[in-house]
């Protein structure tokens, strides 16, 4: 009996130890390009769910009155630099005096038509766009056959910019960015082996210039449900996680080469950006740091809870983003629980402060 607790206890602290490494490994997610070390990109999508597993052990093992404890413990305190990004108690109101711009980031997965979501049409986006009644709207997986349509539908966005690459299955569809005002510029990034894209717009509004860049960046091409269903197969299960792990690592790898292009880019920009779209990504990410740079991340200046903005399975993925330049002050932002795609939408306000 005393040999099987102490077999048990050991293996026990393995699992506490290998727990506190992936924690760490998480940390530096953010700096390491997963171009050449991937591993830490795949724990960064666990943060919270390791900071979780790392809290319970070391209360536990507290409370059991072992050292090991402090393996456990230690290892959380720099959470405290990444909690932030995920979780915010609540701001003040934010006074200003300026007026303000209302920007809307979208992934409408062909507006719900890629799901056969049955409960979301061209018209339910549609009225709740004119409910929201956002300036400038960055839709991602806009599909080009509905260009027309779609322009239609949303009459009262004069200004329209889209750009749509072929998808394997031989549908043309990628961003579009809408505004109340005028687009005196654009262009996109067309990246190497995707159909994802980056599409930027300079606008005009409100007497000032603002370049409105609005991302679909790498995603991982999982269906979930049947991964889940093959991985229970015996017969299947090796081939499956070898196909998730080369689809992972795929994803990491093209996301790091598409965020250092449009993260340069950004950098020369000669006016004030904003920086919308489905990331892909965690806010504990190579992908997240690099984009944000020295922008601001509205949700941290202006959000509160813990806004998921992807309706799957895993319940704290923010991968929808809204960056600003610092001299922009986020009034207002908003997750709103809208069920016509697989994502949310993110919905800010931004007044351009006093120089």
């Amino acid at each position: 009996m005393k040999f099987l607790r102490h077999i048990i206890g050991y293996i026990l602290k393995t699992i506490s130890v290998i727990m506190a490494i992936g924690l760490v490994l998480s940390y530096i997610s953010v700096y390491i390009n997963p171009a050449k070390f991937w591993v830490p990109a795949f724990l960064g999508l666990f943060f919270l769910l390791l900071l979780v597993l790392n809290l319970l052990l070391g209360i536990v093992w507290a409370l059991l009155r072992r050292k090991i404890a402090w393996v456990n413990l230690i290892v959380i305190l720099p959470a405290i630099l990444y909690l932030p990004s995920f979780i915010q108690v609540g701001h003040k109101a934010q006074e200003h005096s300026a007026p303000t711009i209302k920007v809307m980031t979208y992934n409408v997965h062909l507006f719900g038509r890629a799901d056969n979501n049955k409960n979301a049409t061209l018209s339910n986006f549609s009225e709740y766009v004119k409910k929201e009644n956002p300036d400038i709207v960055c839709f991602q997986e806009v599909a080009d056959f509905d260009t027309l349509v779609i322009s239609k539908a949303f009459q009262q966005y004069p200004h329209r910019y889209y750009c749509c690459s072929k998808r394997a299955s031989g549908l043309l569809h990628g961003n579009g960015t809408f505004s109340k005002y005028p687009m005196i510029n654009t262009g996109n990034f067309l990246f190497p082996e995707t159909s994802n894209r980056c599409i930027y717009t300079d606008i005009v509004a409100r007497g000032d210039t603002v370049r409105v860049y609005n991302n679909h960046l790498q995603s991982i091409n999982l269906n979930l449900e049947l991964t889940a269903l093959r991985i229970r197969k015996e017969e299947l299960r090796n081939e499956e996680l070898k196909q998730v792990s080369i689809k992972l690592r795929t994803a990491f790898v093209k996301r790091a080469q598409q965020v250092d292009i449009i993260s340069a880019h950004i950098a020369s920009s000669p006016y004030p950006t904003i920086v919308c779209g489905d990331f892909n990504d965690t806010p504990v990410s190579y992908t997240y740091r690099k984009m944000k740079g020295k922008l601001h991340d509205c949700f941290t200046k202006a959000g509160k809870g813990i806004p998921s903005t992807y309706r799957g399975f895993w319940p704290a993925f923010r991968i929808d983003y809204i960056l600003c330049a610092p001299c922009f002050q986020t009034v207002k932002y908003q997750v709103p629980r809208v069920n016509y795609s697989d994502h949310y939408p993110v919905v800010i306000e931004l007044a351009k402060q006093k120089e």
